[in-house]
């Protein structure tokens, strides 16, 4: 179990190492983060709204969820330089991506180095590249995608009910980013996949 835990350690490693790397590359070759949806995408509020009237607009905006918006308006609130503090949450979010997608695929039993070879594949792609750095939230409903899948993975095999919370407050907040996660949805697929995990381990 130990040297499973240290090996699996190393690997997350060279994972964050390989996404440091390529993303130094990209920048040097002219990449960057660009903030200006906020400006012009039907989505968002006004970036006068979000950063002087967030909640009230937040209340009257029935077009789309909430949490997004919040997020945008909370730190045009608080951060001096907003793009940098997008930019900035934006790469966290890359990098706890392609961990998850690891830990994901480890969990359901693939080996380690398959694993990671495939996670090095994924976190390449030019396309997860490109929405890592726009201001958009389809980076951010692939975070929470993940992290649901996650937590109910280590619920099945732990049982522990944080794990469980954490699985459907995931859910919560894609309910609350995009309107395509309806709670019907979630639902249906909870009323499905809990008990056959149940049963299954």
């Amino acid at each position: 179990m130990f040297p499973l835990r240290l090996r699996d350690e190393r690997y997350g490693l060279a994972i964050v190492l390989v996404f440091i790397v390529s993303r130094v590359i990209f920048t040097l070759k002219g990449g960057s983060f660009l903030a200006t949806p906020l400006f012009f995408a039907k989505q968002y509020l006004d970036p006068l709204l979000l950063e002087n009237d967030l909640l009230k607009s937040l209340l009257y905006f029935h077009s789309q969820p909430p949490l997004f918006n919040f997020f945008l308006g909370a730190i045009l609130k608080v951060s001096p330089i907003p793009a940098i503090s997008y930019e900035i949450l934006f790469k966290t979010a890359g990098i706890l991506i392609p961990l998850l997608f690891y830990g994901i695929l480890t969990s359901l039993g693939i080996n380690s180095l398959v694993s990671l070879m495939a996670t090095i594949i994924f976190m390449l792609n030019p396309t997860l590249i490109l929405y890592e750095n726009l201001l958009y939230y389809t980076h951010v409903v692939a975070l929470f995608v993940l992290l649901s899948i996650f937590f109910l993975l280590y619920w099945s095999i732990k049982k522990r009910l944080i794990y469980l919370f954490l699985f459907w407050t995931s859910l919560l907040c894609l309910g609350m980013i995009r309107s395509l996660f309806h709670p019907v949805f979630f639902s249906d697929n909870s009323c499905y996949s809990v008990p056959v995990l149940t049963t299954c381990r």
